[in-house]
């Protein structure tokens, strides 16, 4: 009996995650100052598709690690979407705002890195992941990460109770 052609399609986007996955592992458990950054371009995936898999891993603890905490920040201008692709060697990728591009955050009790996601064509995406660490790190990644649990004066909710 042939397979139905949605489920072929679910298998294919299943090889995203799976890379993901096991890159982000190989990363944390073996990752120190002298391995080279992880940098693979994958297809057939979506930088919302690569949001979802992250928010599953952080939720369903994918990865078999204690204390597992996955964080994300925004990259929400020109300037420093410009200064992470020079960073990842990439070049002549327009900034488009209506894209999220996001960097995340991935830390564990022993080891802390970085998964930065950038799309070069729509359903191509370059992958890098590195060591989260003071002076390994761009900059501009270092101070999105110290950044991370600062609220600004638009994040906070003022409540009016009844009395």
């Amino acid at each position: 009996m042939p397979v139905p052609q949605e489920y072929k399609e679910k298998d294919m986007n299943q090889e995203p995650s799976n890379f993901l996955i096991s890159q982000i592992h190989t990363m944390l458990e073996y990752g120190n100052e002298k391995n080279q950054p992880i940098d693979e371009i994958i297809r057939d995936v979506t930088l919302n598709e690569i949001d979802r898999y992250m928010d599953g891993i952080k939720y369903n603890q994918d990865l078999p690690f204690q204390l597992l905490r996955i964080s994300k920040k925004q990259i929400d201008n020109q300037d420093t979407f410009e200064s992470l692709c020079e960073h990842s060697n990439i070049f002549g990728v327009p900034y488009n705002p209506q894209l999220s591009h996001r960097v995340y955050f991935i830390e564990t009790a022993d080891n802390a890195i970085v998964l930065l996601p950038i799309q070069l064509e729509r359903g191509i995406v370059n992958i890098r992941i590195e060591l989260l660490e003071r002076g390994f790190t761009h900059e501009k990644i270092y101070e999105m990460y110290q950044n991370l649990g600062k609220l600004k004066m638009k994040d906070i909710k003022f409540v009016k109770f009844n009395h």
